[in-house]
């Protein structure tokens, strides 16, 4: 059952009420932004909506950073509720993603916004965030003794083959 993980709200975050505080005060009005954490077996559903800039880095980042030690495997993320995010999005995602993998665990992003697809897309940083086509799950209880399971073990060694069939194939160039 979801709970909130950490909310914090302030100005409407309508664009016109942006634009005339803007405009009549030179500085932007505090983001407003609403993180809700949900259990999902081994992993933590974080779903985040509002705006993401550098007044909400903080919140957002302890939101997710909660819900990665909270998980056994890793967390999911639904940004589709997010209308804003700058760069201070990106580096909190980044620094998320990098405590996830010294915990051998995952940061995907199961669903963005436009704004946010934009600027992972921009940066070239969408596939950091993308599920890994194997199984999670499997390969960390390999990482801590446990033999690799049959199919897995099948698997790659048909990639290798694969790697090396392409690393004795002369280039076509």
């Amino acid at each position: 059952m979801p709970q909130s993980a950490y909310s914090a709200q302030s100005g409407s975050g309508d664009a016109e009420d942006w634009a005339t505080s803007v405009a009549s005060t030179g500085v932007r009005k505090r983001s407003e932004v609403t993180v809700v954490a949900g259990q999902e077996g081994d992993r933590v559903l974080v779903t985040v909506c509002g705006e993401l800039d550098l007044q909400t880095e903080q919140v957002v980042g302890r939101a997710l950073r909660s819900a990665l030690a909270e998980s056994a495997l890793g967390i999911d993320l639904d940004f589709s509720g997010v209308d804003f995010c700058d760069c201070s999005t990106l580096n909190v995602l980044l620094g998320v993603r990098q405590q996830a993998l010294k915990e051998s665990k995952t940061v995907v992003l199961r669903t963005a916004g436009p704004m946010v697809g934009r600027v992972l897309d921009l940066t070239d940083t969408r596939s950091l965030f993308t599920a890994p086509d194997f199984p999670v799950a499997e390969l960390v209880n390999t990482v801590r003794g446990d033999p690799l399971p049959e199919r897995l073990q099948k698997q790659l060694s048909t990639a290798v083959a694969t790697l090396g069939d392409r690393a004795a194939a002369p280039d076509d160039v």
